[in-house]
């Protein structure tokens, strides 16, 4: 074999290994900070915060209500909903000569040229 194939071998497997070694030890540093977060979790003692105190208006509502009332509330919910939005979309816009409602834009120029396509295109057009 050639000397220069073989070193060019030599060159990439010592290049391979380099970046295996390099991407081990990245994951080792991964590992030991993940190891570190978790340990310093558990040595905190934070405290949990007060649970806010309920409102007088839910400690007199009565709690007797089954599934079938919350399945209701819900509908008469979603049906209140869906009628106020259907009658927000009915707007009436009137529309007048002095008022300006939009504008024609050009967003793109497509030139056609005077190619092979462009011909075939008008020809199609007018048959």
């Amino acid at each position: 074999m050639n000397q220069d194939f073989i070193a060019s071998l030599e060159l990439a497997g010592l290049g391979m290994g380099a970046v295996i070694v390099a991407l081990l030890i990245i994951a080792l540093i991964i590992m030991a900070l993940g190891h570190v977060g978790r340990s310093s979790n558990k040595t905190s003692q934070i405290e949990p915060e007060p649970a806010p105190e309920k409102d007088v208006a839910l400690e007199l509502t009565p709690s007797t209500a089954n599934q079938s009332d919350e399945a209701a509330a819900i509908a008469i919910a979603l049906v209140l909903q869906r009628q106020r939005s259907a009658s927000g979309l009915k707007r009436h816009i009137d529309y007048s000569d002095s008022e300006v409602i939009g504008e024609v834009v050009n967003v793109v120029g497509i030139d056609t040229g005077t190619g092979a396509w462009a011909s075939a295109g008008r020809l199609q057009s007018i048959r």
